[in-house]
């Protein structure tokens, strides 16, 4: 499903968490899925993923392979069916 289930909240105060009502056990952050993906990446934080496709691009890596996944904290074993699902 593509609807919003959680929300992370993050501020410069040093807040990390996840907004009232998020589904906070099963839900993950997915990136833009390519058309084939080769290869899948799980990352604890978005800024994660964005980092190391950031990295991958400088390295000249510019294809659109790779689907990103975000837990937004501690792996559980809700998003493994979430993401095992997706996949």
């Amino acid at each position: 499903s593509t609807e919003v289930t959680g929300l992370e909240l993050r501020n410069t105060g040093g807040v990390k968490l996840h907004a009232p009502g998020s589904d906070r056990y099963g839900s993950v952050f997915v990136s833009n899925p390519p058309p084939k993906a080769e290869q899948f990446y799980i990352m604890e934080s978005a800024i994660d993923a964005l980092s190391h496709r950031q990295l991958k691009a400088i390295q000249g890596d510019n294809g659109f392979t790779s689907v990103y996944f975000s837990t937004g904290g501690q792996l559980t074993p809700q998003q493994i069916n979430t993401i095992a699902k997706y996949i």
